[in-house]
């Protein structure tokens, strides 16, 4: 009989489309949920948390690929925190004898300094200051670095996906604007391109990773059609009574970049955000599909 693969977060953006990508290849799946699921074929639901180092044994025993997709995303910046950053200790704890796919995220990247490069790939500097951007900035980049440090000495890989968008998605990213009632002010220019990916193709993405990549490696996966911060805007807008977008995001930046200097460090800080989420790059996909990831999702989901 084929090992299990272990997912945690089996029933998020991430997690779920991964799920039934690889339940159509034939794989049996064992997934991590805080609360109960419905029962479905080929899945066996572990119930507890990533902070519960018992319930994740359970997930990962006798398994010999795991995707660590989980993590508290929403509430106390403490509480996120600890999920994210203790939630991947304890996993990767648990699975020194798997595979395991650490899914991260773009925002560990340097994308607000002046030596920041405008073409993003895998070669690209980390973020210096994650705690200047944030507890979730913060998180994920102690959590890879924790993946990092792990694959030294057992089989891991990084991946960090672009913005993750699907059928259900209705709220408004920061990377495109911050939201004011009916308005979004926009944060960068409106015809930046940003990293974007849908998540059907992620997890075609991530199975492309899981055969293709070597222990150590780290990949990104943003869609190659390019999709400008207005053009996201208005798929995720249209049917919510919010229409109006505020192209601000040129003037927003310039102020920005006087104010990173401030010596109040909330003014700083808030702009070094505000520069770390609006700054135009271009991102490569150039590695993904060298090893075969073709995505197509996202053209039909803006379409």
């Amino acid at each position: 009989m084929t090992a299990p693969v272990a997912i945690t977060g089996a029933s998020g953006r991430v997690g779920a489309p991964l799920m039934q990508a690889l339940l159509r290849a034939g794989r049996h799946v064992r997934a991590l949920s805080r609360r109960p699921q419905p029962a479905q074929d080929g899945v066996e639901w572990v119930r507890g948390d990533l902070l519960d180092s018992s319930a994740v044994a359970r997930l990962v025993a006798g398994s010999d690929t795991v995707f660590h997709a989980g993590g508290q995303l929403a509430g106390l910046p403490d509480d996120v925190e600890r999920s994210l950053v203790e939630g991947t200790a304890n996993v990767l704890r648990a699975a020194r004898h798997a595979r395991v796919v650490h899914i991260s995220s773009l925002v560990v990247l340097d994308t607000a300094s002046a030596t920041s490069p405008r073409l993003i790939d895998e070669t690209c500097p980390l973020e210096a200051f994650p705690d200047r951007r944030g507890a979730y900035t913060r998180a994920k980049s102690a959590a890879e670095a924790l993946a990092r440090s792990a694959s030294s000495g057992h089989d891991v890989i990084i991946v960090r996906p672009g913005l993750v968008v699907d059928a259900g998605h209705n709220a408004i990213p920061p990377a495109i604007g911050l939201r004011f009632g009916p308005c979004v002010v926009l944060v960068g220019p409106r015809h930046a391109r940003l990293p974007v990916v849908h998540a059907d193709d992620l997890a075609a993405g991530l199975l492309c990773a899981l055969t293709a990549m070597e222990r150590g490696e780290i990949l990104h996966l943003v869609d190659p059609m390019p999709v400008t911060r207005a053009a996201l805007l208005r798929r995720i807008a249209a049917g919510m009574q919010l229409t109006v977008g505020i192209p601000a995001g040129a003037a927003a930046l310039m102020l920005a970049r006087r104010a990173a200097g401030s010596r109040q460090a909330r003014v700083a800080d808030a702009a070094y955000r505000l520069l770390s989420a609006g700054t135009p790059h271009d991102w490569s996909a150039e590695r993904a599909t060298a090893i075969g990831w073709r995505p197509g999702a996202l053209a039909a989901w803006l379409a």
